[in-house]
């Protein structure tokens, strides 16, 4: 009796355990990619492979995403899957990158300094894209009750100037360096492409509110990390007189919006269009006729100011 029991007992235990997934080995196989513009790299699962198109990687026979990029393109990413013991074949299709990274200038100065005339300066600039230079005038004076910008914006610049480590003014910075030749550094902005525009519009409303909607659009999102950017946006005017004199500052920072610490750009995890909309109160002591908003995305890791826009 006790051996018939033994019996069950071992073919119970033969039977459950044979029922128990077994873990299958997935093998290997080939992929080979080309591209339309060769020596592109190759992407595994977002981490380059050290292979150039064309060629072929002998890789575990599972799915990946597989993406092909090349410096002045857009990239393109597939889900392939690997076949065991078997060549996989995909062709991946470049397209030029034609987006120019705008520059951006920011200018640390006081209100009586001859040598901080934005004017002059952006007169000593030959480069025949005024319209893709964007500026900001961060004016103040050392403070006392007579200078007009003191209360209007001395927060404002004390906090940008801190967030450089700016010691003395005036000082200079295009996309987010510190300046020391200001034609050369323009020049070498334009030369770089971005994956990505922003558009800005702003409409003032009854009393004194202004509606603002910024429009990112994103071509690519290779070689961006989203989470280290942020979105700030600055109010400025075009032309201040000081204190009803004859001198006049241009390009003067008004107000952040919402705030100096702008909003983070982490929800943007796919190619297309991102919207963001702000409401801000325009003081009446301002000239609406003369204000417009600028947008910039700067990455909070290097200070680099990647793209800029404006809705003048």
């Amino acid at each position: 009796m006790k051996k018939i029991f033994l019996l069950i007992l071992i073919f119970v235990f033969n039977t459950c355990r044979s029922k128990l997934p077994i873990e299958s080995d997935p093998g290997y196989g080939k992929i080979f990619i080309q591209s339309n513009i060769d020596s592109s790299e190759i992407f595994l699962e977002g981490t380059f492979s050290g292979k150039f198109t064309p060629d072929t990687l002998e890789i575990l026979a599972v799915t990946y995403r597989i993406k092909v990029a090349k410096e002045n393109y857009f990239s393109e990413e597939k889900e392939i899957t690997i076949n065991k013991n078997k060549l996989v074949e995909s062709n991946f299709n470049l397209n030029e990158n034609n987006l120019i990274k705008n520059v951006f200038v920011e200018l640390f100065s006081y209100s009586y300094c001859d040598t901080c005339d934005v004017s002059k300066i952006i007169q000593n600039i030959n480069h025949g894209n005024d319209e893709k230079i964007f500026i900001i005038n961060y004016a103040s004076d050392y403070p006392n009750y007579d200078e007009v910008f003191y209360y209007d914006f001395w927060n404002g610049m004390i906090a940008r100037g801190d967030y450089y480590d700016i010691l003395q003014i005036p000082a200079i910075f295009v996309n987010g360096s510190r300046s020391y030749n200001l034609q050369n550094e323009i020049t070498r902005e334009f030369k770089k492409n971005i994956n990505f525009t922003i558009s800005v519009y702003d409409s003032l409303v009854d009393g004194n509110g202004m509606n603002i909607n910024i429009f990112i659009d994103v071509s690519d999102l290779h070689g961006i990390d989203f989470n280290s950017l942020v979105l700030r946006n600055a109010l400025v005017e075009k032309e201040v007189d000081v204190n009803n004199s004859n001198k006049k500052v241009q390009y003067i920072l008004r107000k952040f919006i919402p705030d100096f610490n702008g909003k983070s750009l982490s929800s943007i995890s796919a190619r297309g269009r991102a919207k963001f909309a702000e409401f801000t109160l325009v003081d009446p002591h301002w000239n609406k006729e003369n204000l417009y908003v600028i947008s910039f995305v700067q990455n909070e890791l290097t200070k680099e100011v990647l793209q800029v826009g404006s809705s003048k």
